[in-house]
């Protein structure tokens, strides 16, 4: 083998592909095992020795953002703002919950239109206000605005522990309102009750009045975590749910009648209330606006504003059990 056809770029050797003593015409990368993604030396094969360079080139931009390699250089390397917010998403995953990671990815959208090309080191405070201006005028809560600007923030500290970037943007979050919460009271918590078309809704929303579960525990709830002997329902961790925190794990006794009530649905699948196509749910504040209409809720001489938030401990059934009837809706 001629060893002026050999090259090397960082730790990465490339030479001709050399099989029974000739030379096949291919070019063979040599990658040593801590840049392997088995943990093992490795060896790869392209055409030609351009390919070959732009391969371990590939290799030399995802050691860096990895941080497997060093920069080589200053921070400032052309490493855009979506190498950077994806490289943080998939440090993150199976960090954190697997809906906080949906939600991170949905508003990674945004960012990723406003910044997607954009080296790091360009991403200053005056761009980042900017954003906050076009997302307000875009019709835009602040609320949303300002989750977003928080993730934007999130993935530069992360970039920053890792010299990916130079400074962090520093920027004001929006001044906001907080929306008043009414809170339902027992009469108007029967009414609502009363008005589902669909039983397996009503008695997911008793469950949540009863027991102060979350919406997103409910939605995963399987038919295993229910204890029909010991009239009790447990919340844990599961392929299919992360619990928010590692205190959320526990077992919720319930009344016999509420037990009772969800042993009695429909057993479509593995989920207890399953949505449509028998997915897990993603929201039911529909049904509920629908239900607290029907109900002809009202405050002040408007509809009444009921989100799940709303069904607070307060609610427990021993204290209404007298005045909230069994769920008697009909199941579409």
């Amino acid at each position: 083998m001629s060893n002026k056809k050999k090259s090397k770029i960082g730790p990465f050797a490339i030479r001709p592909y050399i099989r029974d003593g000739k030379d096949t015409g291919r070019w063979q990368i040599d990658i040593p095992d801590e840049y392997g993604q088995t943990g093992k030396r490795s060896r790869r094969l392209r055409p030609t020795k351009r390919e070959a360079k732009i391969f371990v080139r590939q290799l030399l931009r995802q050691s860096e953002l990895s941080g497997k390699l060093p920069l080589l250089g200053t921070p400032k390397l052309g490493v855009t703002f979506e190498e950077l917010a994806k490289q943080t998403l998939r440090y993150q995953s199976g960090k954190i919950r697997k809906a906080s990671l949906q939600t991170r990815a949905h508003q990674l959208k945004s960012l990723l239109h406003h910044f997607r090309e954009k080296d790091t080191a360009t991403v200053s405070d005056d761009a980042v206000s900017q954003y906050q201006s076009q997302r307000i005028q875009d019709g835009k809560s602040a609320q949303t605005v300002n989750s977003e600007t928080g993730l934007l923030l999130q993935i530069f500290r992360w970039g920053l522990r890792r010299k990916l970037c130079l400074t962090i943007p520093e920027v004001e979050l929006i001044k906001s309102m907080t929306r008043f919460q009414e809170v339902i009271t027992m009469d108007e918590t029967a009414k609502l009750l009363r008005n589902f078309t669909h039983r397996p809704t009503s008695v997911l929303v008793r469950l949540m009045m009863e027991t102060g579960m979350r919406s997103g525990e409910v939605f995963h709830l399987e038919w295993t975590d229910i204890s029909q002997k010991d009239l009790t329902v447990s919340i844990r961790l599961s392929d299919h749910a992360t619990p928010k925190t590692e205190h959320s794990q526990r077992i919720v006794p319930v009344s016999k009648s509420m037990i009772d009530e969800i042993c009695a649905l429909p057993r479509i699948n593995h989920l207890v209330f399953p949505g449509k196509q028998g997915k897990v749910r993603t929201d039911i504040q529909k049904a509920i606006n629908t239900a607290s209409l029907k109900a002809r809720l009202m405050r002040d001489g408007k509809p009444m504003r009921i989100v799940p938030k709303c069904f607070v401990r307060h609610t427990l059934l021993g204290k209404q059990k007298a005045i909230i009837p069994k769920t008697n809706s009909k199941n579409d």
